[in-house]
């Protein structure tokens, strides 16, 4: 144990007196380990206890400042800066490698001002004041908006700020959608958005194609839109579709002052589609070209299995106004597609002489293709050479509600037309037709006329057509000047029955005419002052119970030798024989005479072409009765 005071554990007390004052240090000494020459001492024992160093106030209270060190888990340098640095700097560690500590200036720069520590800060190189709940700030600059930029007040344009946090694609916006706001463009496209001219100044042309380009639906605004050249547009393989609108006909006017204008759109096959509507298509010139082309090129083996497009409440005229001078060539130009639906559309032409069409269809005849499926309704056709033509190849057109009105031709199936052309149904709408309503060069089979209203002017023909399979029914026909007019002409309907019944003919030249190889019947019309009701040159078509025309009153019939065949006309007839002696009568090699009647009248009835044979002696006189 005594050799323990001089060892390891000593304790000693060391009295010194400095500069007149005694201070007393207490050194303790707890287990120093050996150490070699030159070692830096250890104060405290690892893993057991801190070691600290305790330094005297020097004061009168004897204060202790202890400097302790107790959660350090590893070994690192507290390095005292080199000089005593400038008052009021921070000390600022180097790391707790060999570099020494530095002193660092409490200054920052907040948005290019200098700001101190402890000291008022008043940026003011992007606002001089931001209230917070105001919406007034003040000092910076116009059109710029502020942002947090990593901590920091930014600045910047709208349009920069925006191209940089979302995106600068023309045609995108931002939208919120269910986890953030993000850059998209599934909206329509606005024409504008590319550089578009509402104003009807600058050509649009260029913008309309890149708005195309870059969304397949687009939309314009209100606003007259000068387009210098075609718009064009081809639609990629697929289910794909393009949608052009805009905010309603002459609301929104895409005006070509050129030749050959217009909007075409290329089919990829029976799955592309077209939707046109809402706006109005006007050209400057006389015949312009086509204001809406629709061609697939595309041979298709089942085409009424495919797409449904739509043209609706669209206006094609004269830029100089309605029914002036100028006109399209065409106004819906359809080749080779199928399923389109129309409605509501205006097609005018000029005031005079009458040029253009409404709608020209036709299929692909060069690969025997057919195109299917055209319904036009609410629709109005005015001062044009054609309101439809009824093209080659082409099957299964309905029109409904439309009016033709100051129109040469109104429906028109040229006799040029090629392929087994079938089925034309035509109902409640409107033909005033200088030439024809409907006409028919070309045989269209199963044709159907039904309460239409035909207003004839003179020289003029409400229906002419050869046909197969017809029905002309309740149908209003009235002349607007009965020189020359018919109501319904019918020649070589061989290759079917028609049907015409329950329709009004009045003030006509002629109400209808039936000709030769025509097979049918006429039936139950009402023929009201028309100069001749009916001219029937057929010999298989009848004609019974038309009001104003059977019966037809009483004439003679000039007979022959015994046996005598007699048969009737086109109408039911009742027939009075008288003779010397009727020994027999015959119909269908049936004696319809129980017994020889001497000189006594027989009155025989006969339906429409039958026929009797007559045995008699004598003179044989005959009158008939058509009813």
């Amino acid at each position: 144990m005594g050799q323990r005071v001089f060892g390891r554990n000593i304790a000693r007390v060391i009295d010194m007196k400095i500069l007149g004052k005694l201070a007393v240090v207490m050194l303790t000494l707890f287990s120093l380990p050996a150490v070699a020459q030159n070692a830096i001492p250890m104060l405290g024992i690892p893993g057991t206890l801190a070691g600290g160093v305790g330094l005297a106030n020097g004061g009168a209270s004897g204060a202790f400042v202890t400097i302790l060190n107790p959660s350090a888990t590893g070994a690192y340098n507290f390095n005292l800066p080199a000089t005593a640095g400038t008052s009021g700097y921070l000390f600022t560690s180097a790391g707790g490698g060999s570099s020494p500590a530095t002193w660092t200036s409490p200054t920052v720069t907040v948005n290019g001002v200098g700001c101190t520590l402890g000291a008022t800060c008043s940026p003011t190189a992007v606002a001089s004041s931001i209230a917070v709940g105001t919406t007034a700030i003040t000092g910076g600059s116009s059109g710029y908006i502020l942002y947090d930029n990593g901590g920091k007040v930014g600045a910047a344009t709208a349009t920069s700020w925006f191209d940089s946090a979302y995106c600068n694609s023309i045609g995108y916006l931002i939208v919120r959608w269910t986890g953030a706001w993000t850059c998209s463009n599934s909206v329509a496209a606005n024409p504008v958005w590319w550089g578009a001219d509402p104003t009807g100044s600058a050509d649009s042309a260029a913008a309309i194609n890149s708005a195309l380009a870059a969304n397949s639906y687009v939309q314009f605004p209100a606003g007259i839109f000068k387009v210098n050249s075609a718009i064009s547009y081809t639609i990629s393989s697929g289910t794909k579709s393009v949608t052009i609108i805009g905010a309603g006909q002459d609301n929104t006017i895409l005006h070509w002052p050129n030749a050959a204008g217009g909007i075409k759109v290329t089919y990829a096959d029976y799955k592309s589609s077209v939707h046109i509507g809402d706006l109005s298509l006007t050209t400057s010139i006389s015949q312009g070209g086509s204001a809406i082309q629709l061609v697939n090129p595309t041979s298709e083996g089942n085409p009424a299995v495919g797409a449904n497009s739509d043209i609706y409440r669209v206006t094609m005229r004269g830029d100089d106004g309605y029914a002036l001078t100028d006109v399209w060539t065409i106004g819906l130009d359809i080749q080779n597609v199928s399923n389109v639906q129309i409605d509501s559309l205006s097609v005018l032409g000029p005031a005079s002489t009458l040029y253009g069409t409404a709608i020209s269809l036709v299929g692909l005849p060069s690969s025997n293709t057919y195109a299917v499926a055209f319904n036009v309704s609410k629709s109005t056709f005015n001062n044009l050479a054609y309101g439809i033509v009824y093209g080659s190849y082409i099957q299964g057109v309905t029109v409904a509600q439309t009016n033709f009105t100051g129109i040469q031709y109104g429906i028109y199936v040229p006799g040029s037309s090629t392929g087994n052309l079938t089925q034309l149904s035509v109902t409640n709408s409107q033909f005033n037709c200088s030439a024809f309503g409907v006409v028919e060069s070309t045989l269209v089979g199963d044709t159907q006329l039904v309460n239409n209203l035909f207003i004839i002017p003179a020289a003029a023909t409400a229906v002419q057509l050869v046909e197969a399979n017809f029905s002309f029914s309740h149908n209003f026909v009235w002349s607007a000047g009965a020189s020359s007019n018919t109501g319904l002409n019918m020649y070589n309907v061989a290759a079917g029955p028609m049907d015409v019944a329950d329709n009004i003919f009045t003030g006509l030249a002629t109400g209808v005419k039936i000709g030769p190889g025509t097979i049918g019947s006429v039936h139950d019309n009402q023929f009201i002052s028309n100069t001749t009701p009916i001219v029937n040159s057929s010999t298989a078509t009848t004609i019974k119970d038309n009001l104003g025309y059977n019966p037809v009153g009483a004439s003679t019939i000039s007979t022959g030798g015994s046996p005598y065949t007699y048969t009737a006309g086109a109408s039911p007839e009742t027939v009075y024989l008288a003779a010397t002696t009727i020994t027999n009568i015959t119909q269908g090699g049936n004696s319809i005479l129980p017994a020889a009647l001497g000189a006594t009248d027989f009155t025989l009835q006969l339906g429409p072409y039958d026929a009797a044979i007559i045995t008699y002696t004598g003179t044989l006189v005959a009158k008939k009765m058509v009813h």
